[in-house]
């Protein structure tokens, strides 16, 4: 029997000063695919930055979930488990309490390239090596499964931010994205100010 399979990931970004310190977190949950060991089922990552803003952490969080996801799926889902007969499809259900990330995926993105790359107001839109990124994941995760006769539905849905509820998921992947920015273990965001 044939299912859609529910994927969630959600993401947040930090910054200490803007530009300044940042980091980025976050949470996928694969529960939905009962096949999985326990140690499989939920995925968290964060990684800091020296020098960086704080949309660049919101959307390369969001973007390093994705590439995991494409990587995931890749490697441990269509070669070692085949998809004879069993699935029908994966649903992505991505949150994220950015409206940077949010709108620029649902609204503005396919205006920024009917416009060259320029924003509303003719200036070349911020952070596009990282919006050129999402485009060619989102095309792999595509490709990868409408190939393997597979449906992928993908959806992006804002959440509040910092919410009274502090078990939320995106509550978890803000204190992480903060701790990442106070770590030790900082890298370069090689991409920053170009």
């Amino acid at each position: 029997m044939s299912k859609i399979y529910t994927v969630t990931l959600n993401s947040d970004g930090a910054c200490s000063g803007n530009p300044g310190k940042g980091g980025y977190a976050y949470h996928i949950d694969f529960s939905d695919m009962t096949w999985l060991v326990d140690d499989q089922k939920i995925i968290t990552n964060s990684q800091g930055y020296t020098l960086t803003t704080n949309n660049r952490m919101e959307l390369l969080g969001f973007i390093s979930g994705l590439r995991y996801l494409r990587d995931y799926l890749l490697h441990h889902y269509i070669l070692d488990y085949g998809m004879e007969g069993e699935v029908e499809g994966i649903k992505l259900i991505c949150y994220s309490d950015s409206q940077y990330v949010i709108k620029g995926c649902t609204q503005w993105l396919s205006g920024w390239q009917k416009k060259g790359w320029k924003n509303s107001k003719g200036e070349p839109v911020a952070n596009r090596d990282l919006w050129e990124e999402y485009i060619k994941i989102i095309d792999q995760l595509t490709s990868l499964l409408v190939d393997n006769r597979l449906l992928f539905e993908y959806e992006c849905q804002w959440v509040k931010a910092h919410s009274k509820n502090k078990d939320t998921i995106n509550n978890l992947c803000d204190r992480m994205a903060v701790a990442a920015n106070n770590s030790d273990n900082l890298i370069d965001d090689d991409n920053y100010g170009k």
